[in-house]
């Protein structure tokens, strides 16, 4: 899905991967959107290390977005194959 678009940690991931699942005129986007922006929302994202190439972008995306947004819970898992400490 979004593994063949040339992303970057400029774009806003997470809008985009709901606009895409869930289409983006729907009410479920509109509402997972707002409650994105508001903070109100645990987000779980799960197999880092399949990202292929994407996985830098991923990776800076969550280091500079997600994780200094006070209001974002975020929970990554991973395995450790391919990951700096």
């Amino acid at each position: 899905m979004m593994a063949q678009e040339r992303l970057t940690h400029h774009d806003p991931l997470v809008p985009l991967y709901l606009a895409k699942t869930h289409g983006p005129n729907s009410n479920r986007f509109r509402m997972l959107r707002a409650a994105f922006e508001r903070g109100r929302m645990l987000l779980l994202l799960d197999g880092l290390d399949e990202a292929g190439e994407q996985k830098g972008h991923i990776e800076r995306y969550i280091a500079a977005t997600l994780v200094p947004s006070a209001r974002l819970h975020v929970v990554v898992s991973s395995r450790h194959t391919g990951f700096r400490d």
